[in-house]
């Protein structure tokens, strides 16, 4: 369990590392481009001699699945829930107050609680490499990337967004204002907890309530060596970020993984560990 210093500390030297690679512009291009190849050329057709479904088809799956079918069961259940709610104190919760830095939309913007979802869906889809999910055409796509491998794929720092520091097309962004945020092998690639932490928050921030969080993991080990570990540790910490838990899957080499933003702490299981939240965000294949 951290402390605060440690906390601070961390966070510090999580952001120094953070700026320090934002700053090497031929890695993040040259890696760009080969995981663009990777993507094109040698995945996607492993997956097309297979049955299996890939990351980016499982996404399209449960977004089509939740809107169609998940979020009215969902909201049943919460209805439930809170009609036989035991009294008590409510489970804390983790979600950052606003900061001086924060993008000047983010005091405005009315979050609507009983907001109704319709296609097209907003998607964010965060280091989108070149926007594998453009060809839908019941998604509206803005895709983020470090380093895009393709022009309709906006140039920036998911870590920035939704703040007065944020610069270029992705300023434009307001928060609250997305039904779905997708992020493919993106916790995996930052360099500390604190960051992939730090991450889901700000997916937290991009989202309506009751929109959906996909997420997906490598892991190139054996079916279920790692994933009842790994997602148990990490539900608690995207939980306590005021998400609850929609699907979890196994598909080959990576973990994939859906959340529904929730309004209310009652909501958030019990067993949610805010205070080792970082810290079970590390906790990988």
């Amino acid at each position: 369990m951290f402390g605060s210093s440690d906390r601070t500390s961390e966070a510090d030297v999580a952001q120094q590392v953070w700026d320090r690679h934002l700053e090497d512009h031929a890695a993040l291009e040259a890696y760009a481009a080969a995981m663009h190849e990777l993507a094109e050329s040698h995945w996607k057709t492993a997956d097309d001699r297979t049955d299996h479904v890939d990351r980016v088809a499982w996404s399209y799956q449960q977004i089509s699945r939740y809107f169609t079918k998940e979020l009215s069961k969902c909201l049943a259940k919460d209805a439930r829930r809170l009609q036989h709610r035991d009294p008590g104190p409510d489970v804390a919760v983790s979600v950052p107050p606003a900061t001086a830095d924060e993008h000047p939309a983010t005091k405005q913007a009315k979050v609507d609680p009983n907001h109704s979802f319709a296609a097209p869906f907003r998607v964010l889809d965060v280091g989108s490499c070149f926007n594998p999910l453009r060809v839908h055409k019941d998604l509206d796509v803005t895709a983020l990337d470090l380093a895009p491998a393709t022009p309709e794929v906006l140039r920036a720092d998911f870590l920035q967004c939704f703040s007065s520091g944020q610069e270029g097309p992705a300023a434009e962004l307001c928060p609250h204002s997305f039904d779905v945020v997708v992020m493919h092998y993106v916790l995996s690639y930052m360099p500390s907890p604190w960051l992939r932490y730090k991450c889901i928050q700000q997916a937290r921030r991009a989202l309506r309530p009751n929109g959906l969080l996909i997420l997906t993991d490598p892991d190139s080990s054996k079916q279920n060596k790692n994933g009842p570990r790994m997602a148990a540790g990490w539900r608690r910490a995207i939980q306590s970020c005021k998400f609850r838990r929609v699907a979890y899957e196994r598909l080959p080499h990576c973990h994939a993984m859906s959340f529904r933003a929730v309004e209310q702490p009652h909501l958030v299981d019990a067993d949610v560990y805010v205070a080792s939240s970082a810290q079970k965000l590390g906790q990988g294949p």
